[in-house]
């Protein structure tokens, strides 16, 4: 069997592979989830030996368990690795986005957007102190070197590419000060 890796089959979370399918096409299934990066695989198999575990944890697997198991452990171990996943880390996510600022990858809806190194600095500032209304000059200090001259209206355009580039950012214009990131409820 061949597996043909697209952007159309890839999963964003987790993805769950059972190796209750043949080796030779678990592998495959797993190379392709992992192009995306932004998956976490959790491997279920019924081999419990060791080099079978050690084999799906450096074939890209987040986590491997074996069968039998409870639906209480599944849960409590995929839950697990998506906390990994976000904390300490430098991947900030809602339902539309997924920004991973470590590599530098940034996704609406499931598509790759390129953004400057000057949007990257404001939307991870904007992204770390969500809830919060960031001043302009608190903005201007963080995003750009103090030593730089920079225009009156730098943040302002940064602002309108950011909002173009990714469409329904919930970042509010609180005039007068600054922006804001507004949270999810």
């Amino acid at each position: 069997m061949k597996i043909i890796c697209t952007k159309s089959n890839l999963v964003k979370g987790v993805s769950i592979v059972s190796k209750a399918v043949p080796s030779k096409t678990t592998m495959p299934i797993l190379e392709c989830i992992l192009i995306d990066a932004t998956t976490d695989v959790v491997k279920l198999t019924a081999n419990d030996m060791e080099i079978d575990i050690v084999s799906g944890l450096e074939s890209g697997a987040d986590d491997y368990i074996t069968k039998p198991f409870s639906l209480a452990v599944l849960r409590a171990r995929v839950n697990a690795v998506l906390r990994r996943r976000t904390e300490g880390s430098n991947v900030f996510q809602t339902e539309n986005f997924l920004f991973d600022f470590e590599k530098m990858q940034f996704w609406v809806s499931g598509r790759a957007v390129e953004l400057s190194k000057t949007e990257q600095k404001l939307l991870k500032t904007l992204t770390a102190n969500a809830g919060r209304t960031l001043s302009r000059e608190m903005l201007l200090d963080n995003i750009w070197d103090s030593s730089d001259f920079i225009e009156e209206n730098a943040l302002s355009v940064t602002m309108n590419r950011l909002r173009q580039k990714l469409p329904g950012i919930p970042v509010k214009t609180v005039y007068g000060i600054g922006y804001a990131w507004e949270k999810e409820n």
